[in-house]
């Protein structure tokens, strides 16, 4: 007889298909930054004969960014989807070799907030890309882009920066709570 704080058979399968699942997300993710970072590099370096407006000359800063955030965000979810995987694969092989207690270590380590880390990192990456890709286009009729492209992307980048820091470290600090969010702003600000 099992003992009662073992999971079943069942359990594990239906958890290891709900990382599967999150697994194909993460892919998805990956391949949609790659994919946009190669679309948008070719129409900013290399843009039509008809374009009147050359984006690259304009904001050569915002577009640096804006191109290398999406390719910091593809290689996040790339490694969150790495890490589940590497999760999967552990739980399975400790179930195959009947290592119940593993199995549960397993469980319950993959189940914390500070396994998502990548996946925050990815998001902050994607809002960087798209804020910065945005001041690209508007720059064409904002000259004031052009001309304070580094001062607006160092303050993109601090915005970044700020949103991937408090979530990772409230995912660390309070990985097993319900709204580690919340309990790190609790913590900072003095209010239980």
């Amino acid at each position: 007889m099992e003992p009662a704080n073992t999971p079943s058979t069942e359990d594990i399968k239906g958890y290891v298909d709900y990382l599967d699942k999150e697994m194909t997300i993460m892919g998805i993710l990956s391949t949609f930054c790659i994919v946009s970072l190669g679309f948008v590099a070719q129409k900013l370096i290399f843009p039509d004969k008809d374009s009147k407006v050359a984006f690259w000359e304009n904001a050569t800063f915002l577009c640096f960014l804006g191109l290398s955030a999406l390719l910091l965000a593809g290689w996040c979810f790339y490694r969150q989807r790495s890490l589940l995987a590497w999760y999967i694969g552990q739980i399975s092989l400790y179930k195959a070799k009947g290592d119940k207690r593993k199995v549960k270590s397993l469980l319950t380590r993959s189940d914390g907030w500070s396994n998502w880390t990548w996946y925050h990192g990815g998001f902050g990456g994607l809002f960087l890309a798209f804020f910065s890709l945005i001041s690209v286009a508007l720059s064409g009729v904002c000259p004031f882009i052009e001309r304070w492209q580094v001062l607006i992307g160092c303050a993109y980048l601090l915005a970044g920066s700020l949103y991937c820091g408090f979530f990772i470290t409230a995912y660390k600090m309070f990985s097993y709570k319900d709204d580690p969010g919340a309990a790190l702003w609790a913590r900072l600000f003095g209010r239980a």
